[in-house]
């Protein structure tokens, strides 16, 4: 994969918040310019680049790391006697990680889709809950948290919008493995 097809891929909102939850807010930043890195470098350089505190690179880097998406080597100064560590990305792992959690979700939205599909849904005018009809039925069609008179959902228009994302999701998985 290049460089440029990676950063397409990780330049993706759905991608972004998958990283950003594994990394933090300044992952996607940090993977942008590790890209760029054709031999990688130190932690030092990456807070320098992004102007960011060298802790706050560090703790993206081992939360990167303890997932397996970036590697570092270590070498010792024979002067000083201090560690120095030479950060990499592994594209593949990444890779391989985003179509993990992207499978994830795409289970998590058919479940979701088949429910919306075998039950008829109520809810308040405040939202509060989605629950079938067997339970609004329990709660005499009012809201247990608001008292608010629960009536049934439009579950086409909720169906087509979970359909869209499952469709974008699949869209998402295509273009890693197109490019892995």
């Amino acid at each position: 994969m290049s460089n440029s097809e990676f950063t397409e891929i990780i330049g993706r909102p759905r991608i972004q918040e998958i990283i950003s939850a594994i990394g933090g807010r300044n992952a996607i930043d940090l993977l942008e310019l590790m890209i760029t890195e054709k031999k990688g470098a130190i932690d030092e350089v990456y807070a320098e680049k992004l102007s960011l505190k060298i802790t706050e690179i560090r703790t993206i880097l081992n939360r990167l790391h303890y997932r397996g998406l970036v590697e570092y080597q270590k070498t010792r100064d024979e002067k000083s006697g201090w560690y120095t560590y030479t950060w990499g990305i592994k594209k593949v792992e990444i890779a391989n990680l985003l179509k993990k959690k992207l499978q994830e979700e795409l289970e998590k939205y058919q479940e979701k889709l088949q429910a919306n599909e075998s039950y008829m849904m109520f809810s308040c005018s405040n939202d509060c809950h989605k629950v079938p009809f067997e339970i609004a039925a329990e709660y005499e069609f009012r809201c247990p948290d608001c008292t608010e008179e629960m009536k049934s959902l439009d579950e086409a228009e909720e169906a087509e919008k979970i359909r869209d994302i499952i469709d974008e999701i699949g869209v998402e998985i295509a273009n890693i493995n197109r490019l892995s």
